[in-house]
């Protein structure tokens, strides 16, 4: 057996995105290493199926930085101190009615291809196989048609019918009272309230060249996607919505996104 075969089987999910991200960005292999450290990537001009982007690569300003900072810090307060009955309610439904831990921690890329530890509360039963999400990733980021589902006789491109979730977790969804936890993330400094939403390392070794860009600016809770028809939408449209909320940032669209989100919740739908 050759070393190269021997190296390729020992690599983690971690090490298969952070090469795509180096592959992808033009830059040297990486040693095989624990994927830890913020990559740089160049900045290049992106055009793709018919939608241009010429404005270069740049990094997020400073003083943008600070502002959704402190933005972030006040709103994940304020929210957490009015929602703690909702936490506690669902902290003990999740409690009794299936068993495992409440809170769900799981590996998400997060800005510069940064892994951090994204906290949901646990919506589908222990030991779950996840080959389910990883086909269908495959399906919705390379074949739109294979991922095409319909219900309540609408396209929609999300897993539908998954037997990995619970009941209760099914709820939790469906008013995204799951993501409750990432109050936390936005705390720590991992997540923003608002920002792309965070891939799986299994998601970033799939991304072509372009959708790269999703992680130049801190992953969200809540984002342009989300509102704006979330499963509804295919893999690109997806990452169009993203990158254009990165180039057209302002506090007024800021503003626009957190204030829609409380309209769809509030309508139950799976944003």
């Amino acid at each position: 057996m050759s070393a190269s075969s021997v190296e390729t089987r020992s690599l983690s999910e971690r090490e298969v995105a952070a090469r795509a991200i180096h592959r992808m960005a033009g830059l040297p292999r990486p040693p095989i290493i624990p994927f830890v450290n913020p990559v740089s990537l160049p900045r290049t001009t992106v055009t793709t199926c018919g939608y241009l982007f010429t404005q270069r690569r740049r990094p997020v300003s400073p003083a943008r930085q600070i502002f959704k900072r402190i933005m972030d810090v006040l709103m994940a307060t304020g929210l957490l101190l009015i929602t703690w009955p909702v936490l506690l309610i669902s902290t003990i439904a999740v409690k009794l009615t299936s068993k495992g831990p409440v809170i769900f921690r799981q590996e998400r890329v997060g800005q510069n291809g940064r892994i951090f530890p994204c906290y949901k509360f646990r919506s589908m039963y222990m030991e779950n196989d996840p080959k389910f999400h990883r086909e269908f990733a495959r399906e919705w980021i390379f074949d739109t048609e294979k991922s095409k589902q319909e219900e309540k006789g609408k396209i929609i491109y999300k897993l539908t019918a998954d037997p990995r979730i619970t009941p209760v977790g099914r709820l939790f969804r469906q008013f995204s009272v799951d993501e409750l936890p990432q109050l936390f993330n936005v705390l720590k400094g991992d997540m923003s309230m608002v920002g792309p939403r965070p891939p799986l390392p299994y998601e970033v070794s799939l991304y072509r060249n372009w959708h790269l860009r999703r992680l130049d600016v801190m992953p969200g809770i809540t984002g342009l996607w989300q509102v704006s028809g979330r499963n509804l939408l295919t893999f690109e449209e997806m990452v169009r919505l993203d990158l254009q909320y990165i180039e057209n940032w302002s506090v007024w669209l800021e503003i626009r996104i957190l204030l829609k989100t409380v309209w769809v919740v509030l309508h139950g739908m799976a944003y």
